[in-house]
């Protein structure tokens, strides 16, 4: 009969230090706990702060342009001179094209400058051909004439004023200015006063005096 309260009172020591280790974990649980707890929320906050935040510069540039934006943030560079750096390299080929646009405008104006003195030097061909004709019809008008002053010399004064009526007046002047002076007053006393009048003004202005 002695050993059962010392039995009874074991067992309640048994009990009192199990519940004692399971209040002391569940303490310790909770301290452990309450000290992790801070850190988590400011690691979640950390991140979330990251994914607020607005993105570098390179991370907005085309994929072509991420490996040089890369290479500058490893470099300790700034994104924005990077991004300086491509709207120069923009100008640089906007410059680039309008040398090319102004070269091939330059060539069209020499080509065409080249086509406008084939032009030229054809027509100058043309002017120098016309030149030799009319130098040619000269000299077979200036022979004809020549052949006409004869013809009219030899011809009495009457028939030959009769002749000079029907012929246009600058021929008739050439015809007259070739005779002698004495020949030429004989026919145009022939010729219809008027009409010689005329005559004589054209040859006074030509300078050949009547011989």
């Amino acid at each position: 009969m002695k050993w059962r309260p010392f039995g009874t009172s074991l067992k309640v020591s048994s009990l009192l230090a199990g519940v004692a280790v399971l209040s002391l974990t569940k303490l310790v649980f909770l301290a452990v706990w309450s000290g992790i707890q801070p850190a988590d929320y400011k690691v979640t906050s950390v991140a979330q702060a990251a994914l607020a935040a607005p993105s570098p510069a390179y991370a907005q540039l085309p994929a072509s342009e991420i490996p040089g934006a890369w290479n500058v943030a490893q470099q300790g560079g700034d994104p924005q001179q990077f991004a300086s750096q491509g709207n120069l390299s923009e100008e640089w080929q906007n410059l680039r094209r309008r040398q090319e646009e102004l070269q091939r405008k330059e060539q069209a104006l020499q080509a065409l400058e080249r086509e406008l003195d084939a032009k030229l030097n054809r027509l100058q061909q043309l002017e120098n051909r016309l030149q030799t004709m009319l130098d040619e019809a000269d000299v077979l008008r200036d022979g004809k004439i020549k052949h006409l002053v004869d013809v009219y010399s030899n011809m009495k004064p009457r028939e030959a004023a009769k002749a000079l009526e029907a012929l246009e007046e600058p021929v008739a002047v050439k015809i007259l200015s070739g005779m002698r002076g004495r020949s030429a007053g004989e026919v145009l006393s022939f010729v219809d006063a008027e009409r010689a009048a005329r005559l004589t003004e054209a040859l006074t202005r030509i300078h050949i005096p009547l011989q």
